[in-house]
């Protein structure tokens, strides 16, 4: 079996961004190097300067052992490019996490992933099963990368502010759609 390098894929609706830069952060906490990141919406993440945006991430699907993660939410279900990448994720067939940002509901999943696999929504109301499932989340990535265990005291602080960060984003997000509609 060919040892392949792993790397995680974020595939997520560019209108989504300041979600995903504190989702980075959160992984370099963990102990993943920001070269095994593709997340077009963080610059030290991003695909390179020249490169076919197409051929690049074909390559990536061929010669990685990929592990996508999905942003779901509105926009990335109105997002063509997005859909094109959920398809590329399946024809591969590529170990995938799903995350629902906030205001998404799990009954909007929709696309060729199995909606049977447990995701996390991150404004879950039950704060204690959010935190397993990204304390779930965080120990696969840890032995899937062959990373080292991050102290448990500091992967609370990182956790919590991480939890933080998208509450203000999703307040800021609420707050912003509500002017736009009002027409400020």
């Amino acid at each position: 079996m060919e040892n392949k390098p792993h790397k995680l894929f974020i595939s997520h609706s560019s209108k989504d961004a300041e979600y995903m830069k504190a989702f980075v952060d959160l992984l370099v906490a963990v102990g993943v190097h920001k070269n095994q990141i593709t997340c077009t919406s963080v610059p030290q993440c991003n695909i390179p300067v020249g490169c076919n945006i197409y051929d690049w991430l074909a390559k990536q699907f061929q010669t990685s052992d990929l592990h996508v993660v999905y942003a779901f939410s509105d926009n990335y279900y109105s997002s063509v490019a997005t859909l094109n990448e959920m398809g590329a994720a399946w024809v591969m067939r590529c170990k995938w996490t799903g995350f629902l940002l906030p205001g998404f509901t799990f009954n909007k999943l929709d696309g060729c992933i199995d909606k049977n696999q447990i995701c996390i929504k991150l404004d879950d109301t039950d704060i204690v099963t959010l935190k397993q499932r990204l304390r779930q989340f965080r120990d696969d990535i840890i032995k899937e990368f062959g990373l080292e265990s991050i102290d448990e005291d500091e992967w609370e602080v990182k956790r919590d502010d991480f939890l933080d960060k998208i509450k203000i984003i999703a307040q800021q997000s609420t707050v912003y759609k509500g002017l736009h509609r009002v027409g400020i």
